[in-house]
């Protein structure tokens, strides 16, 4: 299969190094206006070529699928301008900057009888394969609350997108597709202190159905990266992170209920603890090859999983409901829903 990739920034070279991996894809062409950039492509990968319009890759009839890595605010253009020219598209995170864009796109995938997919490299992860799993199996019970934090000092402090967009939206699109669904309401106050309008600090409070209520906390300014997710059931605990050589635990206690007086003097209330243990992660090869291997199956197949819109749609959703939160000062603001919207959003399991 011969493909193409749009841009050559950040995070194009680790998509090349994965697609040149892939036994499927036979060509690359890498397309950036910036004539360093292509040299710098060239010297990374000599198999590849490279080019500096975007009409070299849409006017060759040879490429089927383009990969589109280029700023959060040029992605439904230029994935507009890819699907009309009848090429599958991969759009790394954010898909879209509005539900009204991400929709127009799927659309006219539809219409094309082509596949539009998202970057959403963690569900693609042992972590969330490991999540899933833990979940599945009810191993912590009744969800109560979650606490995730994702934040790090850069190395990007971006200008054409804030941090709710490009790492918050992590969180979110893990926990929605864990819980199969969106949350109902959000509520949000960030803080935009390197760039004007460009919120770099997000403070964010999702409540899901069955009173599930996630905190999160994103920043790309902040001392030391952080990656960790906290998840309290009625029968254990679950305490991930990226960070410490033993990311996962999962404490055997909280509360139950029970008659009269415990030991500890709570009332209606008995204390439990039954220790610690080491849940075994799920194995899974890099996150981003399986990723672009399950959407270049979907293109042979020629099949648009119809979970994945769902998923994308309530994920811009919940992200805009966050922004129109913060933008309001913190006010509870309800997130959109679409028929239908509590399907199975696992993409992974059943297309990976």
């Amino acid at each position: 299969m011969k493909t193409a990739v749009l841009g050559f920034g950040y995070w194009a070279p680790n998509l090349v190094r994965a697609l040149v991996a892939l036994s499927k894809v036979e060509d690359v062409l890498v397309v950036e206006s910036a004539s360093h950039r292509r040299s710098a492509a060239e010297a990374q990968f000599p198999g590849i070529r490279t080019a500096s319009l975007l009409s070299e890759a849409l006017d060759n009839p040879c490429i089927e699928s383009v990969f589109i890595c280029t700023p959060a605010r040029t992605h439904f253009e230029i994935g507009d301008q890819v699907l009309r020219a009848g090429k599958n598209a991969f759009i790394e995170k954010p898909f879209a900057t509005s539900s009204t864009e991400a929709r127009r796109l799927f659309q006219t995938a539809h219409e094309r009888s082509l596949v539009v997919y998202p970057g959403h490299i963690f569900l693609h992860s042992s972590y969330f394969l490991t999540l899933q799993a833990l979940l599945g199996e009810q191993a912590l019970g009744d969800l109560r609350y979650g606490i995730a934090r994702r934040a790090s000092l850069g190395p990007r402090a971006r200008e054409d997108i804030n941090a709710t967009w490009d790492y918050l939206i992590h969180d979110v699109y893990v926990l929605n597709a864990l819980l199969k669904g969106a949350p109902l309401c959000v509520t949000a106050r960030g803080g935009a202190y390197l760039r004007a309008s460009k919120e770099d600090v997000c403070f964010a409070v999702l409540e899901y159905p069955n009173n599930f209520l996630l905190s999160l906390y994103s920043s790309w300014y902040a001392p030391e990266k952080e990656r960790s997710l906290l998840l309290v059931g009625s029968e254990a605990m679950l305490d991930y992170d990226e960070q410490r050589e033993d990311k996962w635990r999962l404490f055997d206690r909280g509360y139950r209920p029970r008659g009269g007086i415990d030991q500890h003097g709570n009332i209606g209330l008995e204390l439990f603890d039954r220790g610690i243990r080491v849940p075994s992660p799920e194995p899974s090869e890099e996150p981003l090859r399986r990723e672009l291997r399950t959407f270049l199956e979907c293109v042979v197949q020629r099949r648009q999983p119809p979970e994945i819109k769902a998923h994308v749609l309530q994920v811009t959703e919940t992200i805009e409901a966050i922004n129109a939160s913060m933008s309001a000062g913190g006010q509870p603001t309800s997130v959109a829903t679409l028929p239908g919207s509590g399907s199975d959003l696992s993409p992974t399991k059943r297309y990976g």
